[in-house]
């Protein structure tokens, strides 16, 4: 992989980061069986 310049490594890192809270943040409205299926699904790929 090759090396990103410090802008967008942060642009990503930054992305990640809400993606994660986004994922906590559903996981804790809709928690029932059905949303965490969805959610190991998103995270494992």
């Amino acid at each position: 992989m090759t090396l990103l310049n410090p802008w967008t490594s942060n642009f990503f890192n930054f992305f990640n980061f809400i993606n994660f809270i986004n994922l906590i943040y559903f996981n804790f409205n809709l928690s029932n069986d059905n949303n965490i299926i969805v959610i190991t699904r998103t995270t494992t790929g």
